[in-house]
């Protein structure tokens, strides 16, 4: 029988103290205009410190909003990135094309058996021990879609407390570097 852990104070305040540290890191590197995927990596590594054994990874609505592209997973394995780098928004397509496509954070509690992982599920499950997959849609100040964030478990599960506060925290910034690169990149192709 598993026993519950309950979170004190102080392991509230010290997980607030190290999220407003990598907070100011994470705007200080959008300021500074990084490379938006050094940044979203950042972002993962500081977010799977907070939690021993989460995988973290953030895809990136292409500039056709049909797809999902690689933004960051500095712990997934390189062969797993590559094989979702570019999978469909739709409903029904693993979390991350399912968030994207309603706007509604997806729970998939068992990778090996939840439909929506029929794709993915012998590289995912089978090859890399991966059991449970949450999504949560990052949106725009417009309401857009433009990036998901995805908390990965080897053990299948729903989200705790802890984790719904860590991607919520990690959607805010996330959104505010991709806006910041996509000003950028209109900036870049203005004439003159």
């Amino acid at each position: 029988m598993s026993r519950v852990v309950q979170a004190t104070p102080k392991d509230d305040a010290s997980l607030a103290k190290r999220l407003l540290e990598g907070q100011a890191e994470v705007l200080a590197r959008i300021h500074r205009d990084e490379d938006l995927h050094a940044i979203l990596g950042r972002l993962c590594e500081i977010i799977e410190a907070q939690s021993p054994g989460l995988l973290t990874s953030i895809l990136l609505v292409d500039a056709a909003r049909r797809h999902l592209v690689h933004g960051a997973a500095p712990s997934l394995p390189a062969d797993y990135c590559e094989a979702v780098d570019g999978i469909t928004i739709s409903e029904g397509v693993g979390s991350c094309g399912h968030a994207a496509a309603t706007g509604a954070r997806t729970v998939v509690d068992d990778i090996a058996t939840h439909p929506n992982w029929t794709a993915f599920r012998g590289l995912a499950y089978e090859t890399h021990g991966l059991r449970a997959c949450w999504s949560t849609p990052i949106k725009s100040w417009d309401g857009k879609v433009v990036a998901t964030f995805a908390m990965y478990r080897r053990e299948p599960g729903t989200p705790s407390a802890r984790d719904r506060k860590l991607a919520d925290y990690c959607a805010h910034l996330v959104a505010i570097a991709v806006e910041r690169e996509q000003e950028r990149a209109r900036l870049r192709s203005r004439p003159g």
